[in-house]
Order: structure tokens, then C-alpha cells, then sequence
């Protein structure tokens, strides 16, 4: 990212002129008040305690060889600073800024005469009378105000900025300190300051979004609201899992202030920058730099679902459900309120920041633990829904939260309690094979739906209480293996995880890789019971593997047809006016029905006869020769019936 600048760093060297295209001031105006306010509030707050406060991008023009500066984007807080600056030192009695020509207005004749004064003439607020605002005194008392400029939004909106500062530095724990504010007005609060002239940009590409003007942003409000709360509800606690190069900020506001304006942040700018890149000169129109914000509100909508149901199981007696959760900014304090859950959010971002740095980019580290597709790749795990990217926390923040698939949420969840539990920021080995366990588990709830004969994902984002069980207990150690015994059972089953056991027999038999290969195919989806009884035999690896091969590769009709040569009397679904209705597969959803319902107990004998006879034969027609006779003399309707297929 770019260096930081402060308000005293561009006017040292240039005038700042708020050039004709941009709109009135608005950001102090009474119309918004309670944004105005609680932006306000956060900002002498770090004055008043000496620390820095980022305030986002500030595009412009010109240079210190011209002497200005205009900015295109940024005129709102520069105003602003301007305005606190202005009111601090005139309480203070002093000034930090030698020129008396440093900021002004061309939008209005009338706006650059005000600025002018403003900077140019002292106000005498000994003589304020008793309730009178400045405000007010300018507008009775001083002769250089003008009547018509009553007319002028950009100087009312001033005038009420001016008073809402002066009101709010008149308290018992800011009169002492005026005049340190006011020095760190124009040096601790920063930006990051961007002169298109240094890009080769032209203005043009600003001028529509500057006429509308640019006020503050939801995530800039929530920031300052939030930590207006840090500071009521946890005023002077202490933050007991500080990364280390954030000891001294040890207070759990600072914490949270020092963080999401540099670490925090840094997880998002690169989602940020590169989604920015990719748009189109239109776009960036509308949008001209990156920015973090959507992406920051989504992880905190995303993370903040999760502690939700976490704290709240149950709502007036009933199982908590998805729509009870709404986001909303006291539903956010009601959560973090409890300092357990607050530093789960913390610890959760500081986890992303780890990873960042371990690995040069969190999606490096994520492409080292996941694929997609039907290519098997070595020491990785297989994602089986290629809409999802492999990694996980950019699917997670680019998208909206009704679009957001529950398996890859709690599966992210996953990941991230084990870094936290383990310090392991780095794809290990050990992380890779958890990561395979939980995948496993969770791709294992599933519920048959008879109106379109598919097994589909019953895993539920509200039940993350249940699911907690299991996934603590699995990440408690680096080690997965060495937890199955008294797990508990909350996501899954304890067949499934005395299927993990027996999988871990095969790979001390068939070796690891070969067995990883197994579980990431479309047919198993992690779940080989339905090949129990062949891997027990004295059926090869290679005799096995190229059995299933051939039957993924082969048409429908022709799986169809060699499960019931080898006597399979198709899964049982309900039953017709008639009699009982049995499915025998059809496209990728059905055989998933097939090998992964109740484990695959219904295919589960006919593919272990047909791997042999595979191994046996060597391909499907000379299976169909030999069971055809079988077919004509058995007493099986199925088998009957199927004389003509075979």
C-alpha cells in the first residue's frame, strides 16, 4: 500500500483549494447529525489519546511546483480536519500552521471568502455570552460575515461542524488537552494521499463521482461506532491475545483501533486491488480505487452469523433459526458484548494476517490445500463443487450471504479454529489431512430428497453449536488421527468416523496417496464403505482403481446395465399404484444417491462383484457374456426383466 500522509504534510508544501467540479460540504451539516457525531467522536478520541487514525484515500491533483492541491476525492474529510483544526486552535490559543493561506474553496465566491476569514481572522471566545454557539458570535458579532452567505450550504454546513466540535471538546476530559489535539489534528490523523498527476490519470475519470460528492462510507460509521463501544463496554480491559507486534496496544479498543487500520486491513486490499484491476474503464467510473469496505462488512456479516448462533442456541426456548439473525449493529454489540466471543472475532482476522504473512498471500496458502476437478492432486483436498474457488475466505467476502454455500462456511470455520488452536498459519501436512477428516464429516450429513432423487447437503449454518463439538475435539491437536476415539458425533455419524479409522488401516496398506485418491472422486465424495469388502481383499490397488476408472468413464446406460448383471436390485424409493419403486442411477446426482445413501449399503455387494469381475474380465461386454446365462435361468424379476438390456 501507499505511504501515509497528515494534514500538515500537504500543506506544508501546497495550499489545499477544493477546485469548482466538487459539490457543497456536506459531512458537518445538522442533516447528518448522527453520522456526523459518531465520526466526530472517534476522531478525538485519538486525538485526545495521542494515536493514529487512517482515513482512507484522497485522490488529487497538482503539486508542490504549482503550490495546490486539489483534491477530486477526499474534499469532505479535508474539510473536516480543517474545520476540527480550526476550532482546537482557537480554543488553544495557538497555531500549528504558519501559512495563513492553506485552504480554501473555489466551488462558491462566497465559501472562499468564508475559508478566508476563518484562517485570517481570531475570534475573541472569551466574550462568548453565556449559551451562545460560534456559530452564532460569527454570525452576530463579526463584522466580516455577510448576510447572503445565509444561502450558501457549504458555509452552514461549516458553521454547524464548528459548533458540533466546539461542543464536544467542552467536556472535563478534553479541556486540558486542546492544545495537544489540536498538534495531532494534523499529524496523527492520516491517508493515504494519491496525486493522479504521479499516475498519468486525468480528472475526467472523477468527475462523476465528485459530483456527487463523497461522504463517509457504512463501514467508515460502523468502524466508529464500534469503537465507541469497544470504549464503553470495555473501557481499559485488556486484550490477552495480542500478537506480538501489537504488545503495546494492549487495550482491547487500541487493540481493535491499531488493527483494522493496518493488519486487518492488509487481509483485504489485496482482494480489493485485484478486483479493481479487473474492471473495465466504466467501472472504475463508478468505483476509481480500490476499497476494502465491502469486503471487511462481509467477513463481519459472515464471521459474526457464526458467534451469533454460537451464543444464542436458542431463542425463547426454540432452537435458534437463520432468520432470527439480522446483522444489525446492536445485534452485533449484544454478541461482542461477551469478550469470549469479541476475541474470537479478533483472533479470527489475526489468523488471516498470520497466514498472510507466512505464506506471501493467503490465497497461496489456500491453493496448497485444495483442488477442484476430476485431476487428482497429491497432498491436497478436493473441493467438489468447482463454483467455489479454493480459496475459501475470497469466496467467503466476494460473495452476498444468501449466495454462500453452508458447507464451505462452516468448512472455513474449521480451518480457522485449527490455525487458532494449533499457531499453524502454514498448509503442514497435518493441517491438509484435518482439513480431509472435517471435509469429510461435513460433505457426509446429507438427506435424501425423493421429488428429484438427489442426496443433498444437510449441514445448517444455525446448527454450528452442535458441529462445535465435533470440530473442537478434532482440532484440540495438530495430530487428526490420534482424536477419533471419544469424539463426539455432532457433525456426521460414528460410522463415519470409525470409517476414518478403518481408512487409516488402508492407508498403512495401500498407502495414503492412494487411498486420499479414492475419497476425491465423484463417487465417494470422501465415503469408501461402499468398497469395504474389496479393499479387504486380495484385489491390487491398481486392479481396483482402474475398475472404478471404467466405470466413471462409462456411459449411463451401461453402468445401469453391469450393476444389474451383477445383481443389483436398485435402490428401494417408495412405492407406485403398483408395487415398490426401485432406482437404478442415472447422471452425476443419482450415483452419488447410489454409492453414498446409508453408505452405499444398497450398491455396495454388486460393485465389490464387479470390481472383481472387472479385475476378472477386463471389460463390461465380457461381464455382460458371462452373467447373461445367469440372467435366463434365474428365478430374480430383476434379473428377468433385464435379460434384454444385458
Amino acid at each position: 500500500m501507499n505511504e501515509l500522509h497528515n494534514f500538515a504534510d500537504i500543506v506544508s508544501a501546497n495550499k489545499i483549494v477544493i477546485p469548482k467540479i466538487q459539490r457543497d460540504y456536506v459531512q458537518g451539516s445538522d442533516t447528518q447529525q448522527e453520522k456526523r457525531n459518531e465520526f466526530l467522536a472517534v476522531l478525538l478520541e485519538h486525538l485526545a489519546t495521542g494515536t493514529e487514525y487512517h482515513l482512507d484515500f484522497i485522490y488529487g491533483t497538482g503539486g508542490s511546483d504549482q503550490g495546490e492541491f486539489l483534491p477530486l476525492d477526499g474534499q469532505q474529510r479535508l474539510t473536516t480536519l480543517f474545520l476540527v483544526y480550526w476550532v482546537l486552535s482557537q480554543r488553544a490559543g495557538k497555531s500549528y500552521i504558519d501559512s495563513k493561506d492553506f485552504f480554501s474553496y473555489q466551488t462558491r465566491r462566497s465559501s472562499e471568502l468564508f475559508c478566508q476569514k476563518l484562517i485570517t481572522e481570531q475570534i475573541d471566545l472569551d466574550s462568548l455570552k453565556d449559551n451562545m454557539s460560534i456559530s452564532g458570535y460569527i454570525k452576530k458579532e463579526s463584522a466580516w460575515y455577510l448576510k447572503q452567505w445565509e444561502t450558501d450550504p457549504t458555509i452552514q454546513a461549516m458553521l454547524d461542524m464548528i459548533d458540533a466540535v466546539d461542543t464536544a471538546i467542552n467536556v472535563l476530559e478534553y479541556n486540558s488537552l486542546w492544545d495537544s489535539m489540536c498538534k495531532n489534528t494534523i499529524t496523527l490523523l492520516k491517508f493515504d494521499c494519491l496525486n493522479m498527476k504521479d499516475y498519468h490519470l486525468s480528472d475526467s475519470l472523477y468527475v462523476k463521482m465528485n459530483e456527487r460528492g463523497k461522504q463517509l462510507t457504512t463501514f467508515e460509521n460502523w468502524k466508529a461506532r464500534f469503537i465507541k463501544f469497544l470504549a464503553d463496554q470495555f473501557n481499559g480491559d485488556k486484550y490477552q491475545y495480542a500478537e506480538d507486534d501489537r504488545k503495546n496496544y494492549s487495550d482491547i479498543k487500541e487493540y481493535f483501533v491499531q488493527s483494522i487500520e493496518h493488519q486487518w486491513s492488509d487481509i483485504f486490499w489485496s482482494y480489493a486491488l485485484d478486483s479493481w484491476q479487473k474492471m473495465d474503464e466504466k467501472q472504475r467510473e463508478e468505483k476509481p480505487y480500490p476499497v476494502i469496505d465491502e469486503y471487511f462488512e462481509r467477513y463481519i456479516e459472515y464471521i459474526h452469523e457464526l458467534h451469533f448462533y454460537l451464543k444464542n442456541p436458542k431463542i425463547n426456548g426454540s432452537d435458534v433459526k437463520t432468520s432470527d439473525f439480522t446483522n444489525k449493529f446492536s445485534q452485533q454489540t449484544a454478541t461482542y458484548s461477551d469478550i469470549s466471543y469479541l476475541s474470537l472475532l479478533f483472533r479470527s482476522l489475526d489468523v488471516f494476517d498470520n497466514i498472510r504473512k507466512a505464506n506471501g498471500s493467503i490465497e497461496s496458502f489456500f491453493n496448497n490445500v485444495f483442488y477442484y476437478g476430476d485431476t487428482y492432486e497429491k497432498d491436497k483436498v478436493r473441493l467438489f463443487t468447482d463454483k467455489v474457488p479454493s480459496d475459501l475466505l475470497a469466496y467467503c467476502i466476494s460473495n452476498k450471504r444468501e449466495d454462500r454455500l453452508v458447507t464451505i462456511q462452516i468448512l472455513l470455520y474449521s480451518i480457522i479454529l485449527y490455525c487458532q488452536e494449533n499457531n499453524c498459519y502454514e498448509p503442514t501436512k497435518k493441517l491438509i489431512r484435518y482439513v480431509r477428516v472435517i471435509r469429510n464429516q461435513i460433505d457426509g450429513v446429507r438427506q435424501f430428497l425423493t421429488k428429484d432423487l438427489s442426496y443433498r447437503s444437510n449441514i445448517r449454518l444455525n446448527s454450528i453449536s452442535a458441529y462445535l463439538k465435533t470440530i473442537l475435539h478434532l482440532c484440540s491437536s495438530d495430530d487428526v488421527d490420534m482424536l477419533f476415539d471419544n469424539c463426539p458425533t455432532e457433525i456426521g455419524s460414528k460410522e463415519s468416523l470409525k470409517h476414518e479409522v478403518c481408512k487409516n488401516l488402508m492407508r498403512n496398506k495401500y498407502g495414503k496417496e492412494q487411498i486420499d485418491e479414492l475419497e476425491d472422486k465423484d463417487l465417494f465424495h470422501g465415503n469408501l464403505s461402499v468398497l469395504d469388502s474389496v479393499l479387504n481383499s486380495a484385489c491390487s490397488f491398481e486392479d481396483t482403481l482402474s475398475a472404478i476408472n471404467a466405470f466413471e468413464n462409462a456411459s449411463d446406460i451401461d453402468k445401469v446395465k453391469v450393476l444389474i448383471a451383477e445383481g443389483f436390485n436398485g435402490l428401494r424409493i417408495g412405492w407406485s399404484s403398483y408395487q415398490q419403486r426401485s432406482y437404478f442411477g442415472c447422471k452425476k446426482n443419482g450415483w452419488n444417491l447410489l454409492f453414498m445413501y446409508e453408505s452405499g449399503n444398497a450398491i455396495s455387494d454388486a460393485f465389490t462383484r464387479y470390481v472383481m469381475d472387472y479385475k476378472k474380465y477386463g471389460t463390461f461386454e465380457e461381464i455382460y457374456k458371462i452373467h447373461k446365462t445367469e440372467c435366463k435361468h434365474s428365478a430374480n424379476p430383476v434379473l428377468q426383466m433385464s435379460r434384454s438390456i444385458l
